[in-house]
């Protein structure tokens, strides 16, 4: 009987756990992946059925992309030795940089979106120590 009981109360906390992580989101119909290009980690998006290959950003030194929660957008990291977030659109138009690190001992990594797509949150590396940041899609520091 207590074994039975525990199983339930996972299974209702699995469910209330899954229904308050859920987001709802307008998409189209053709859903697309944004994925790093393994030979050269170039930016680019795909139809899920594997049709439609578009080339977003051509750089080797992007990693962590991200897209917004209304499939508008996507956040990633760029660079090589100084590490700083971006944002495009999910065309590749508008590219724009939203931390403004200038040297190698402050990078920015692991940029990801609030649920509701007004915030971004990523890890900011500064001489050794991390830091969490909640910003603004323009960058502004919350």
């Amino acid at each position: 009987m207590i074994k039975k009981t525990g199983v339930i109360l996972a299974v209702i906390f699995l469910l209330t756990s899954i229904n308050s992580c859920y987001f709802d989101r307008n998409i189209n119909d053709e859903l697309e992946i944004c994925y790093l290009n393994t030979a050269n980690q170039y930016l680019c998006t795909i139809d899920i059925d594997g049709s439609n290959k578009k080339l977003l950003i051509p750089n080797p030194d992007i990693n962590h992309p991200s897209w917004s929660p209304d499939g508008e957008q996507i956040i990633f990291r760029l660079g090589n030795a100084i590490f700083n977030i971006y944002i495009v659109n999910a065309d590749g138009t508008n590219l724009r940089k939203i931390t403004n690190s200038t040297n190698a001992t402050v990078g920015n990594h692991f940029p990801t979106w609030s649920s509701d797509g007004e915030r971004i949150i990523y890890t900011e590396d500064r001489d050794g120590t991390r830091f969490r940041h909640i910003a603004k899609p323009d960058g502004t520091i919350l």
